[in-house]
């Protein structure tokens, strides 16, 4: 720990192994002074008294497994190899940046290093007294070890708060969501297919409680099984995973929208049905499900009973709406065949501030909307809701008992040229499309019945003037506009 007090142990010698580290250290609430100082302070003094002379040709650091296996992707990317590392956010080895910084300074030193990475060591006493991993062991078969033993999963009081999973935790919907759960105190799941992107997921632990109680779990809508850890366990599931706006033609339909939201929400589905626990289940489908079919104006307002016609979707080749509609179907048929409690948020065209650090999805389109950027707008007729509005109702359809079936979620109906128009009266600097294009089927006047929703207590929508000029000041707070 003190820098120079090494000096005269390696001063003319060829070589440094460097294996002082605490191992197995009782650290508790001290963990700067007696594993973190050590491991990185410590090392890195080694490092630099090597680096002032001339006779040391090579040095072989001693650091640990547990650099290398604690990791999201542990399963997956097994057998684990060199050029894995344990993924910090994961948990907190410090270990892993002992090592990390070793590497850094080592090359900025010019300096020869080898690094060797032992698991659990084991073998006959040399010194008098067994310590480390030995005493470990001596203390397991001597029955004085209970404080190592794997912990019991303790049962749930009745008085706990649930424990929920959240799919697609880096989505619109999602990332929201996550913040309501934590902020009401409960611990969070979530899903994401790569939970070492700091880039797309680092803004999650960044979240108020995030750090004490969220966990991150790599998952695949397209990997039949990839879900079983993250749910197992829960007391609830929201299922909010899906492709939105997804840019696709006729060749790549299947891959980019089917089978992420067929399959993936039947995978999904399928590993509740596994958990016991899971006592309900939430699907995020869509008015996409409701609203497409031949008689929308006749039979307006639209309710919990219409569904959107497969058949009206493939003529005008409204692919995302399919997917919605045959997902959401499959899923009430197999939740019924798993015996599942299955409620479904149906909500419009999501809209609000930004809580990731980039617009994706319906923010994306907004922003490029503002900016001139799509070339023309389409010519859709469409509900919009604010995000808040849309946390709200998955959380009354997970906790309220009396919620079930199908939950209409949506604002005011408009068409994308009056949001232009309301957008460029109050925000007039932007450049905003001018140019409508000229697609059928998607600009059929409507409104939305939302009383069912609204008998269980869910106060009135915001207004479309609310949830743009929350979106807008977002995108100029951020610097996109």
């Amino acid at each position: 720990m003190v820098e120079e007090s090494i000096d005269e142990a390696i001063q003319g010698v060829d070589g440094v192994y460097h294996t002082a580290s605490p191992v197995l250290v009782p650290y508790d609430n001290n963990i700067q002074a007696t594993l973190i100082d050590p491991c990185i302070k410590g090392t890195l003094n080694v490092l630099n008294f090597c680096s002032n002379g001339d006779g040391v040709k090579r040095i072989v650091l001693t650091p640990s497994c547990s650099s290398i296996t604690y990791r999201f992707s542990g399963q997956q990317v097994s057998p684990l190899n060199e050029s894995h590392w344990t993924n910090l956010e994961y948990c907190k080895r410090y270990n892993t940046i002992d090592e990390k910084e070793a590497w850094k300074m080592a090359k900025e030193k010019g300096r020869d290093l080898v690094v060797v990475n032992p698991s659990f060591v084991v073998g006959p006493l040399l010194s008098p007294q067994p310590a480390s991993t030995l005493l470990l062991i001596l203390a397991m078969i001597k029955g004085r070890a209970r404080e190592r033993e794997p912990k019991k999963k303790k049962k749930k009081s009745k008085t706990a708060m649930p424990e929920y999973c959240v799919t697609g935790g880096t989505g619109f919907i999602a990332a929201y969501l996550i913040k309501a759960l934590l902020d009401k105190g409960h611990t969070v799941r979530t899903t994401v297919r790569d939970p070492g992107d700091v880039e797309k997921v680092g803004f999650l632990w960044d979240l108020k409680g995030a750090k004490e109680r969220l966990k991150i779990f790599k998952a695949d809508l397209n990997v039949e099984g990839s879900f079983d850890e993250a749910i197992q366990g829960v007391d609830g599931v929201y299922h909010t995973a899906s492709p939105v706006l997804v840019p696709c033609d006729d060749n790549d339909v299947q891959a980019a929208l089917f089978d992420p939201c067929i399959k993936g929400t039947l995978n999904v589905i399928n590993s509740c049905s596994k958990s016991a626990s899971v006592k309900r289940i939430v699907l995020t489908s869509s008015c996409s499900a409701v609203r497409y079919r031949y008689d929308v104006q006749q039979v307006s307002p639209l309710n919990e009973s219409h569904w959107s016609d497969p058949e009206y979707c493939k003529r005008y080749k409204l692919w995302y709406a399919y997917a919605k509609t045959r997902g959401e179907q499959e899923a009430w048929k197999m939740a019924k065949e798993k015996g599942k409690d299955l409620v479904v948020v149906n909500p419009s065209f999501v809209v609000g501030p930004l809580l990731a650090p980039k617009p994706t999805s319906t923010l994306l389109f907004i922003l490029k909307l503002v900016k001139g950027l799509i070339g023309e707008y389409q010519n859709t007729t469409i509900g919009f809701v604010h995000i808040e509005d849309v946390v709200r109702a998955h959380i009354l359809a997970m906790e309220d008992s009396r919620a079930s079936g199908r939950l209409i979620c949506s604002g005011p109906v408009a068409h994308l040229s009056q949001i232009i128009e309301m957008l460029r009266a109050k925000y007039p600097s932007y450049p905003y499309e001018n140019k409508c294009g000229k697609q059928e089927g998607d600009s059929n006047p409507h409104s939305m019945d939302t009383s069912k929703i609204a008998h269980l207590g869910f106060p009135p929508f915001k207004t479309l003037e609310q949830m743009f000029d929350d979106c807008i000041k977002s995108f100029q707070d951020k610097g996109f506009l």
